[in-house]
């Protein structure tokens, strides 16, 4: 009966806790973002310098 009685110590606590986790969840998702727009511009980029390396063969 007591964990379940509002604004306890220990529910203020799971609260901290849980938006603690939203928050990380939060940054890990804009780093993965990132991470992935970082790949995608550096494939691109390689694609780029492949394309021109051939230019220049020919």
């Amino acid at each position: 009966a007591e964990e379940n009685r509002p604004n306890t110590p220990n529910n203020e606590e799971n609260d901290l806790t849980t938006k603690r986790r939203e928050k990380l969840k939060a940054m890990l998702e804009e780093e993965s973002k990132n991470y992935e727009k970082s790949r995608n511009e550096e494939f691109e980029s390689n694609k780029r310098l492949t394309n021109d390396n051939n230019l220049i063969k020919d």
